[in-house]
């Protein structure tokens, strides 16, 4: 009996020093990325606050310092009231808002508030409420709880095509998450789940171990079947991908209700609400290649994401429906697509510099109007 108990020991003791050599090895040899998320017990997850860590995700073999404000956004430090004089536009989104990829003043929600002061007399600040994975239902949570202790003049909802529907959609959500869905025409909510030692474990632990996240990362995420069982245990937050025409049905149904609460929330709060739709660039993609097909029909036969399609369109009937101002860039962006200026990093990823240069541009008139509006 002494004997085994030695043995396990000493095998133990040679795990906890294989277990040390590769954390402090691992991080030397290998690119990790840092844990830049933490619970929540509205939303499900936050950014974290003082967040300094070296981003290289599609930024093309350089990187970046990215460095987030005691709230946990990838943002300058806001006093929560506006200074006296100044015009507030807070800007809530997924990723595309967030932008790790562009330094904060590079954003186009902060060029905007640089466009719209220099055309007025006015100081405006934009507030950049944007974190990666957040969809329509996070949005609708932040407006219902959180944005009116803010005191905006407009609301800037940024809304991605491409998944934002998704995330908070109960069949494809993350257990992780808050979820909505419309069941015989009643809005069903389930709350983020409490906070337990499985997500203290997640965030205090796992995201902070080099092994975790290697095995996270070549173990876990890029395995189907084992992410599905980690998305059920709330240990991702990314929603299912694969969707039917009942998932779309619903989804865009569900889209309808929640941003009609958006807009009645905000009204009552004597807010105004402007929605800018960022393009699936999937979609974007299949336009460019079915009109280029019309023109020589021997180029190679176009891919049409109907899915996509379907999505988009239900979107901008319900805005229309809903009278919510909102721009809808697809065309612009595929003009400058077409003449070879990337809008997208690496085609399909989020904004390039003349991404967040344009979408400024474009939304600049808009908001103006929207501001001068509530000075009416």
């Amino acid at each position: 009996m002494t004997r085994w108990t030695a043995r396990a020991g000493v095998a133990l003791l040679s795990a906890a020093v294989v277990l040390i050599l590769a954390e402090v090895l691992l991080p030397l040899i290998l690119t990790l990325e840092q844990p830049t998320l933490r619970y929540d017990a509205l939303l499900g997850f936050r950014g974290r606050p003082h967040l300094d860590i070296a981003w290289s995700r599609e930024m093309e073999g350089a990187e970046r310092r990215v460095r987030t404000n005691r709230l946990g956004f990838h943002d300058h430090e806001r006093d929560m009231a506006p200074s006296p004089g100044t015009r507030r536009i807070l800007f809530l989104g997924d990723s595309f808002l967030e932008a790790y990829q562009a330094g904060i003043d590079e954003n186009f929600s902060q060029r905007l508030a640089r466009n719209l002061a220099r055309g007025g007399q006015v100081k405006v600040e934009a507030l950049n409420w944007g974190v990666h994975g957040y969809g329509l239902g996070s949005h609708f949570l932040s407006v219902r709880d959180h944005v009116a202790d803010w005191r905006p003049d407009t609301v800037v909802l940024v809304l991605f095509l491409g998944n934002d529907l998704q995330d908070n959609y109960a069949p494809l959500a993350s257990a992780s998450v808050p979820r909505f869905e419309v069941v015989a025409d009643s809005l069903v909510y389930s709350p983020a789940p409490p906070y337990t030692l499985r997500f203290w474990l997640r965030d205090n632990v796992l995201a902070r171990s080099a092994t975790a996240r290697l095995v996270w990362m070549y173990g876990v995420k890029s395995r189907p079947e084992i992410a599905a069982v980690a998305r059920g245990a709330g240990l991702i937050a990314s929603p299912e991908s694969r969707t039917t025409d009942d998932h779309l049905a619903g989804m865009t149904a569900l889209a309808r209700r929640l941003l009609d609460g958006i807009a009645t929330h905000l009204r009552q709060q004597r807010i105004r609400l402007f929605v800018y739709l960022i393009p699936d660039p999937l979609l974007v993609r299949d336009v460019i290649d079915i009109r280029r097909h019309r023109r020589d029909p021997g180029a190679p036969v176009p891919v049409y994401r109907r899915d996509r399609a379907f999505i988009e369109s239900r979107v901008l009937d319900a805005l229309a429906q809903l009278r919510i101002d909102h721009v809808h860039p697809r065309e612009r962006f595929i003009e400058h697509i077409e003449e070879g200026r990337e809008i997208y990093r690496g085609g399909y990823g989020h904004f390039t510099t003349l991404g967040h240069q344009l979408s400024a541009q474009l939304l600049a008139a808009p908001l103006a109007s929207n501001l001068a509006a509530g000075d009416r």
